[in-house]
């Protein structure tokens, strides 16, 4: 793997989430001061689209040519960390529209108020509402995607677990068969070993029976 590639992706996920802690405090510090909400509204903006570019690039590097040479764990590593990007993104969204929404909900002027209308009230309900699902459904994505490289994972370890078992099997097998060719092959050698010692004191004795009978003739001669 290209250590440099894996260091650069996360340095850019760490830095997606000191951004995301640096926007908390700015939506804290817009409800504690409403006095500066038009302010901290325009940096809230200007950071979730910050973010936004963040997610994006997160998501080109799992293009099938950037996951050249990457493991399998360290490819779900990053689509889970891109998906939950993605989802962060989505809450940060709706709670910066929702600040928008409350601070333009009545407008306080010198001498006048300004409220909104019932029909006005439903309208962002049910674009809270929308936004509400449309996250929901973008974690339920992320849950099923998560899932799904789980049980391909898992798939892919009961392949290997399968490999390695017959691979065992094989080299039992194979120790078994020398195990046996080299007892086989001891018996030989004791075979061979037991007609070499009688062949040679066959040989011996007729050798001295030889000698005998020769001195034996030589002897009558004389």
């Amino acid at each position: 793997m290209d250590y440099h590639s894996q260091n650069s992706w996360d340095a850019e996920y760490e830095a997606l989430v000191d951004l995301e802690a640096q926007m908390r405090a700015k939506l804290r510090e817009r409800d504690k001061s409403p006095h500066q909400n038009t302010k901290l509204s325009g940096l809230l903006d200007s950071l979730l689209q910050e973010f936004q570019q963040g997610v994006q690039r997160l998501s080109t590097s799992l293009s099938k040519r950037a996951l050249i040479g990457v493991s399998e764990q360290e490819k779900a590593k990053r689509r889970g960390a891109v998906d939950e990007m993605t989802t962060k993104y989505n809450e940060l969204k709706q709670l910066i529209a929702n600040g928008a929404s409350g601070a333009t909900g009545a407008s306080v002027g010198p001498g006048r108020v300004h409220r909104l209308s019932a029909d006005d009230i439903r309208l962002q309900q049910k674009q809270i509402i929308d936004e509400q699902d449309r996250g929901l459904e973008a974690l339920s994505q992320a849950l099923r995607r998560q899932q799904n490289m789980g049980l391909a994972i898992q798939e892919e370890v009961v392949t290997h677990n399968e490999i390695i078992d017959g691979i065992h099997d094989a080299t039992t097998k194979t120790d078994q068969k020398i195990k046996r060719r080299t007892q086989q092959v001891n018996e030989v050698r004791k075979k061979d070993s037991c007609w070499c010692t009688c062949g040679l004191w066959t040989t011996i004795i007729l050798l001295a029976i030889a000698i005998i009978i020769i001195a034996t003739v030589q002897y009558k001669k004389s």
